[in-house]
């Protein structure tokens, strides 16, 4: 069954087995680290020894993670009526500090060895080591990302990835070991340095991903359509206009201007909201606010002047837009009043916008009416 984008699947199952994958990997990075730490002493192996401490360091994140994991599924309290499952992104950000800085002294390291010469001595037991390791960490990823996809948890598809940089980690050493045993040609200080990147990136790719969620990103197409598609299925609504959407991991909450018949009674419409509203509460996590915005559609002048204004400024204008709350004021001289909707990402001003439009009406249609218009950014559509 395909999913529904509106649905979180955010329950107790979820903190369960966030909570299984966390401890499960700080015992496997305990046995991978103890090995390969061991195995990198006695044979000085500083490659070895620096993917021993890189799993030693992922207890750590593992152990940050346990902590997260717990705060986030607080419930709402005063302070925090949304509740804290936003906690979750402070997760991975803390995560990727300890990769990237793991990484950077990885390399120094590394670097180190390159210039005083390897002092490795091959070992089949280092081989054997280094081969379950990446095995382990195979599983790891997979089962990770697996959970991951099935929960929508942030935190656990950065452990996956992280799971992964190590797997390619413990095979870069590998394979070093395997070509200084049949070339005699000593890599370790080069694969340490392969390493070190490989994981540099790994937490720079999780650090991106976790500011980009604190700071608020754009909600994605599937959920911005499916709104808009079941609004729109709706008898009585014609349009709709400045939705937001936020996310609070377990909830969307979302905000919209619907567009319905300005002769339909108030309180009809206003039903018309509560349904809408209760609808989505009801077979979506998406708490929906509905804003009512009547429209003129039985005054033959008012329908007129929207359709040729509309279409003089799509010809005009280049970039795209939408108009909303379109009305006439008959008065003299008569004045036409509307909103226009112009992408977040325009580089134009406000004032610029609204300048350019009302010269243009004027140089359209004269001065039999006065224009106001209003301009609004449109953040998520």
């Amino acid at each position: 069954m395909e999913k529904d984008p509106l649905k979180k699947n955010y329950d107790p199952l979820y903190i369960k087995e966030e909570l299984l994958s966390t401890v499960l990997s700080i015992v496997l990075n305990i046995i991978s680290a103890a090995g390969k730490i061991v195995c990198g002493v006695i044979f000085g192996a500083v490659s070895v020894l620096a993917d021993g401490f890189n799993n030693l360091s992922d207890c750590g994140g593992n152990i940050i993670t346990l902590i997260g994991v717990k705060f986030s599924s607080r419930p709402a309290d005063r302070e925090h009526p949304f509740g804290h499952a936003r906690g979750e992104y402070i997760v991975p950000m803390a995560l990727s500090f300890l990769i990237i800085l793991l990484g950077f002294e990885l390399f120094t390291s590394s670097v180190d060895s390159l210039i005083e010469g390897s002092k490795l001595t091959f070992s089949y037991i280092t081989v054997a080591v280094l081969a379950v390791s990446v095995a382990v960490k195979l599983f790891m990823f997979f089962f990770n990302r697996h959970l991951s996809v099935k929960l929508g948890s942030d935190t656990l598809s950065a452990t996956a990835i992280d799971s992964l940089g190590d797997a390619l980690s413990s095979l870069v050493v590998l394979a070093s070991l395997l070509i200084m045993r049949f070339t005699s040609v000593a890599l370790d200080g080069y694969a340490g340095c392969v390493i070190s990147v490989v994981i540099f990136v790994s937490g720079i790719r999780v650090l991106r991903s976790a500011v980009g969620k604190q700071l608020g990103k754009r909600p994605s197409k599937e959920v911005l359509s499916e709104i808009t598609r079941r609004l729109l299925s709706y008898e009585g609504v014609y349009g709709i206009h400045s939705l937001t959407v936020h996310d609070y991991v377990s909830k969307l909450y979302a905000y919209v201007h619907i567009e319905v018949d300005a002769d339909v009674p108030f309180l009809a419409s206003h039903e018309l909201a509560d349904k809408i509203e209760n609808d989505f509460a009801a077979s979506t996590d998406v708490l929906l606010t509905v804003h009512l915005d009547p429209i003129i559609m039985n005054d033959p002048l008012t329908v007129k002047l929207r359709t040729q204004i509309t279409d003089e400024l799509g010809a005009s204008l280049s970039f795209p837009f939408a108009i909303h709350d379109f009305r006439l004021v008959r008065c003299s001289p008569m004045r036409i009043v509307f909103e226009v909707s112009v992408p977040n990402e325009c580089s134009l001003s406000d004032d610029k916008i609204k300048s350019d439009i009302v010269e243009n009406l004027y140089a359209s249609f004269g001065t039999e009416y006065d224009y106001f218009v209003s301009v609004r950014r449109e953040i998520t559509a």
